[in-house]
C-alpha cells in the first residue's frame, strides 16, 4: 500500500509541474524589447576603387559603400560623412551591413541631424581578428580608428580552437 501511495504523490507531483511549466509557457511571455529594422529604400552596394598597389597586395579583399536608394555623390565617389567601417566575420559577407548602416541613415532623418556617414563595407573572412591585429601594428594611426566593435570575435585567445 506504502508502494502505491508513493508511486501516486511521485505522478501528483509531476502533473503539478507539468502544469506550472505549461501556465508559464502560455501566460508568462516576455515582450520582445527588439527593434525591427526596415528598409526604405533599395540597397545599394557600389564597389569603391581602390589603388592599383593595393589591389595587387590585396586581390581577394573588397571595398564597397552601402547606400540606400540612388546617392549621386556616393555613386561618383565623394564622401562627405562621417566613415563606419563595417568588416564581417568568418565567412561573412560585405552584404551584412545592411541593418547597421540602414538604422544608421535612417537615425539621421529621423533626429534631423547634419551628421552624415559613410558606410563602408570590406568583404573578407576572420574580419574581427584582422581589426584587432590592424590596431597593433606600428605603423598605425590608432588616432584614425577611435573604436572598433566587435562580434564573437575571440579576444582571449584567438585562433586556438
Amino acid at each position: 500500500m506504502k508502494k502505491y501511495l508513493f508511486v501516486f504523490a511521485l505522478i501528483i507531483t509531476a502533473l503539478i509541474f507539468l502544469l506550472a511549466s505549461l501556465y508559464s509557457f502560455v501566460f508568462d511571455v516576455e515582450y520582445n524589447k527588439c527593434d525591427m529594422t526596415y528598409m526604405f529604400q533599395y540597397p545599394e552596394y557600389i564597389p569603391v576603387t581602390l589603388p592599383a598597389s593595393v589591389r595587387r597586395k590585396f586581390p581577394e579583399y573588397n571595398l564597397f559603400v552601402y547606400t540606400e536608394g540612388h546617392s549621386e555623390p556616393v555613386s561618383r565617389s565623394v564622401f562627405e560623412g562621417s566613415p563606419l567601417l563595417f568588416i564581417p566575420g568568418n565567412d561573412g559577407s560585405h552584404k551584412q551591413v545592411r541593418s547597421l548602416a540602414s538604422v544608421a541613415i535612417q537615425m539621421r532623418k529621423t533626429l534631423g541631424t547634419k551628421t552624415r556617414f559613410d558606410c563602408f563595407a570590406v568583404d573578407l573572412n576572420s574580419g574581427g581578428l584582422v581589426a584587432r591585429h590592424a590596431m597593433t601594428l606600428e605603423d598605425f594611426d590608432r588616432g584614425r580608428v577611435p573604436l572598433i566593435v566587435t562580434l564573437a570575435t575571440p579576444h582571449q585567445r584567438p585562433g586556438e580552437y
